[in-house]
């Protein structure tokens, strides 16, 4: 893909609407990935119900497989000193936490290794609703940096879905 602009600006959503093919790898300008355990990527769903894998809002949703831990980062001009708060809503579709989670962080580059800073701690999904994702964090200069979302599964549950990113400068 050749995108016309590579880094996001504030405020960023991403509801996976737009520019995704359904059961396929997540495309588009911002999202790019990085596999830890496992093969498969972040993908775009937009027919799936089963494994809870219904959007949360919208008619797309992305999702995780099983036996999966894998970055999706998304590029963002982000001004020192400024608060932001993150947010996005995330489930999987089997019973136990310990099997399925997310944390957020960020860095200079779009690596596992450049998500040095932590803005939402590894956070167990159980089945059911979306659960909220939030935390704030403060980059201390000017630049472009890197949202990372990752996404842990182990061979049960199936599938973590995650829907609604929001970047925003933190109220005051």
């Amino acid at each position: 893909d050749i995108c016309a602009i590579t880094v996001a600006n504030i405020p960023y959503s991403e509801g996976f609407e737009t520019g995704q093919t359904h059961n396929a790898g997540l495309g588009g300008c911002f999202l790019t990935q990085a596999a830890l355990v496992g093969t498969n990527p972040w993908s775009a769903n937009n027919t799936f119900t089963d494994y809870n894998r219904t959007p949360r809002s919208g008619a797309w949703s992305a999702f995780l497989r099983y036996s999966n831990t894998r970055w999706l980062f998304i590029p963002l001009n982000l001004t020192g000193n400024t608060s932001y708060t993150f947010s996005m809503h995330a489930r999987q579709d089997g019973t136990d936490p310990l099997n399925a989670s997310v944390a957020v962080a960020y860095g200079a580059a779009g690596t596992a290794a450049a998500m040095t800073n932590p803005i939402v701690a590894s956070t167990g999904l159980v089945n059911g609703n979306y659960q909220l994702i939030t935390g704030t964090f403060t980059p201390s200069s000017s630049g472009v940096y890197f949202i990372g979302i990752n996404g842990t599964l182990n061979g049960n549950p199936w599938y973590i879905t995650i829907d609604d990113i929001s970047i925003i400068e933190t109220p005051s």
